[in-house]
């Protein structure tokens, strides 16, 4: 119940939930990248880093917005979280 109540109240106060923002087009993976981002430097490289992680798990499309789509689609799928942490800490291992 207290859950319930907390989204609730989250939703309430969320503007991007309102039912006046319903028009408002979604925004695709590529695009919601930059806003997890806040250093100008790392927005700038995010892209190129991006791509070489992609490159390392086998995803491989024509452009990054399309890698992008497809990385969502990946993740979407829950039966892959335990290979996206892996294949993560196996990437990190790699760079360092």
């Amino acid at each position: 119940m207290l859950v319930e109540v907390e989204e609730q109240s989250y939703l309430n106060k969320n503007p991007i939930i309102h039912e006046e923002n319903k028009n408002i087009p979604n925004l695709s993976p590529y695009e919601k990248i930059p806003f997890g981002l806040k250093a100008k430097e790392t927005k700038r490289q995010y892209p190129k880093r991006f791509q070489m992680f992609l490159d390392f798990i086998e995803i491989k499309s024509p452009s990054i917005r399309d890698n992008c789509n497809a990385f969502d689609d990946f993740v979407s799928n829950a039966n892959n979280t335990g290979i996206i942490e892996d294949a993560l800490i196996r990437f990190f291992a790699v760079q360092n």
